[in-house]
């Protein structure tokens, strides 16, 4: 499958959890799993995507439906454009 498919695929699932975030939340979870930033992330859509990431967003996927933040989820945030790592308040990773 291909990074825009599958990304698109997420998109479907996130709108049905988040709404109007869905699309930017599931770049950052594509971005963040593959290790690239937002902008790479955009010329690699035609792409293969391989298993060990779609099980990973698949993970990012249901603990977002159970209410856990985002920046739990990853475990960083970013303040004034610099990434703080270990955001992951109750240890919910």
């Amino acid at each position: 499958m291909k990074i825009s498919e599958f990304r698109f695929k997420v998109k479907e699932t996130l709108e049905q959890i988040l709404s109007d975030e869905s699309g930017a939340i599931t770049d950052i979870l594509l971005a963040e799993t593959l290790g690239v930033e937002r902008g790479v992330l955009l010329t690699m859509l035609d792409r293969d995507i391989d298993d060990i990431t779609v099980e990973k967003i698949a993970q990012a996927v249901q603990k977002l439906s159970l209410g856990i933040p985002l920046q739990y989820v990853l475990a960083n945030c970013y303040f004034y454009g610099k990434k703080i790592t270990g955001c992951n308040g109750f240890n919910w990773r």
